[in-house]
């Protein structure tokens, strides 16, 4: 295993990342979800197959979470979808296929917008595209006397979370559509209590383009961390399928394990 290296940045707090060489292209970037680490095992895995097939591999805190938690950083939405682009930045080149877990999918959307022509291939695994009306949901919350609802969450929110987060909704208005410029796969369990496979479904069919080509796998036995061995295996696959390029150009809707 690579050693755990620091990213400097102008005027930024430094993130932790792991990261593994590779010649052969597509590298893969994995952005984890909330509440979770570069450590998670479907970060791990996907290391692993990319160590052994000679592809860059690249993890990484988000400011303020585990390693990336140095003195005075701040916690924010907007800071993480920030952290997402520097790394993509700074620690990647050239085509990239983007794994995002749950709130990691928020954030490889954000990415995707900006550098389209790099993007080559993207892996939602119980993607948390409306991750922007959670937050505003804890927002209320936090700001309102009864705060029983964040137990769980109050280590990692505070109000400074929410610092800059107006400009973020991917969907800000009934109508909005996304379009991507390359293949979205989405890996999905039909037992998340956290992101419903139904909202999941809703989003594919209402929220991007026709021009944009959909892959979905449901997983009837899944849960929203999707990290048991035979989840992994289907998550190693798709990436792999991915990044040689063997998809079919045209939407389709692939239901497996039912």
């Amino acid at each position: 295993m690579n050693g755990i290296k620091y990213l400097s940045r102008n005027g930024k707090s430094l993130l932790a990342y792991a990261k593994v060489e590779g010649d052969i292209q597509p590298g893969v970037l994995f952005l984890s979800g909330f509440m979770s680490t570069m450590n998670g095992q479907k970060a791990l895995a996907l290391e692993e197959f990319c160590r052994k097939s000679g592809q860059s591999f690249v993890r990484f805190d988000y400011t303020g979470v585990s390693d990336s938690n140095t003195e005075g950083s701040v916690r924010n939405l907007k800071s993480w979808v920030e952290d997402s682009i520097d790394v993509f930045n700074n620690l990647t080149s050239g085509p990239q296929v983007i794994v995002g877990s749950s709130m990691g999918a928020f954030m490889m959307m954000h990415i995707a917008k900006r550098f389209p022509e790099r993007v080559v291939g993207m892996v939602g695994v119980a993607p948390s595209f409306y991750f922007f009306d959670n937050a505003e949901k804890w927002q209320k919350i936090m700001s309102s006397n009864d705060n029983t609802e964040l137990t769980d969450r109050r280590q990692m929110i505070n109000m400074d979370f929410f610092t800059g987060m107006n400009e973020l909704n991917l969907f800000p208005d009934k109508d909005s559509k996304f379009e991507l410029a390359c293949n979205l796969h989405i890996i999905q369990g039909m037992k998340d209590d956290t992101v419903p496979w139904e909202e999941t479904l809703s989003v594919l069919r209402d929220r991007f383009s026709e021009m944009t080509r959909v892959d979905l796998t449901l997983r009837k036995c899944g849960e929203h961390r999707m990290s048991r061995p035979e989840d992994l295996s289907v998550l190693v696959n798709v990436v792999k399928m991915m990044c040689n390029d063997k998809y079919k150009q045209t939407a389709s809707l692939q239901c497996s394990n039912l």
